[in-house]
């Protein structure tokens, strides 16, 4: 939802992040991902059950914020809704959403009724997590480029997990390195 990096040219040595530089990494196309997350999340609403889209609080929530708002009711964990506000400080059109707490405060959470809420990608363990499945009822959606590797899902704990990252993946990472055409 951004626009892309420019790539530029090395003259003699290139240094790259390459946190998915190996074979084994390679993404699904972003539009699979959407169809695959909203194929989950209409079968969850026809059910009654609510959502937990989760991504790192800066970067993939507000991607994640941009893909599925469309969603209704959606809310956003205070810590992604801060990172949204300045996102949107910055000329960064995103939707504004109501935060979790005004939600859980204002009893606009159910049980028996979906909504969908973007919250930091933490383990199922966590405080928060147990809460919000025990109190509502909810699965969880995990987003992480580590999700290429089926253990992760039960690493972490979570109902779904999908491919999604802000890192390139093996094949964009050897795309770059022949676009900067280094020595």
């Amino acid at each position: 939802f951004m626009k892309p990096a420019i790539i530029p040219a090395a003259t003699n040595t290139l240094i790259i992040e390459s946190t998915f530089g190996r074979p084994g990494y390679i993404f699904p196309k972003l539009t699979e991902i959407i169809h695959e997350t909203n194929k989950i999340i209409s079968e969850m609403y026809d059910l009654g059950i609510p959502v937990l889209l989760m991504g790192y609080p800066l970067g993939k929530a507000q991607l994640l914020t941009d893909l599925f708002s469309h969603w209704d009711p959606i809310y956003v964990h205070d810590s992604v809704h801060n990172m949204n506000s300045i996102y949107t400080e910055l000329g960064i059109p995103l939707r504004n959403l109501v935060k979790y707490s005004i939600a859980e405060k204002k009893g606009l959470l159910s049980k028996t009724k979906p909504w969908v809420m973007i919250t930091p990608l933490i383990h199922a363990r966590s405080n928060f997590v147990k809460y919000i499945k025990e109190r509502y009822g909810a699965i969880t959606i995990g987003f992480s480029g580590w999700a290429v590797k089926t253990g992760y899902k039960f690493m972490m704990g979570l109902d779904y997990t999908l491919p999604l990252s802000d890192h390139c993946d093996f094949r964009e990472l050897v795309d770059v390195v022949k676009r900067c055409n280094p020595e």
